[in-house]
């Protein structure tokens, strides 16, 4: 039976940078970028899930502040990925500890460190989802509504 994923990612800005999971390959065999986060668990709030995803993928803690962006990954738009609606709840947060992968107690099997991206750079990576390169100034204010809708 076909369900949504809710699915909860951090978005940590410092200096005119972006923190970013770099992951292994995609289906074109280039190493990818995405935001750290993940699954929310049932009987989980958002913020708790976005804590636990941070301890899982970076091995540190985060203060979750506010909801920045909403966007739903629908796989019907997309043939290769299955059956598969999923909703990115994406939140501004703090780093409130350093980045350790030796803390990380559950990485991606696909991840390979962190990265951080200056925002204009963003555009010459590949990063998932890619409309994020457009959603940051420079200085990483937002430029975009928060519901970002059915994008790549």
């Amino acid at each position: 039976m076909a369900h949504i994923r809710n699915s909860i990612k951090a978005v940590i800005i410092e200096n005119g940078r972006i923190l970013l999971v770099k992951c292994d390959r995609d289906q074109n065999n280039l190493p990818y970028y995405i935001l750290p986060g993940g699954g929310q668990e049932f009987g989980e709030c958002f913020k708790n899930a976005l804590r636990r995803e941070c301890r899982e993928e970076l091995g540190a803690e985060v203060d979750p502040g506010e909801l920045v962006l909403v966007r739903e990954f629908i796989c019907a738009n997309h043939p290769k990925w299955g059956e598969c609606h999923q909703v990115e709840f994406m939140f501004r947060c703090k780093l409130l500890s350093e980045i350790n992968p030796a803390r990380a107690t559950e990485p991606d099997q696909e991840q390979t460190g962190t990265e951080w991206v200056p925002i204009p750079e963003l555009k010459k990576i590949n990063l998932y989802p890619h409309t994020l390169a457009n959603c940051f100034d420079a200085a990483g204010n937002l430029t975009v509504p928060v519901y970002l809708g059915a994008v790549d």
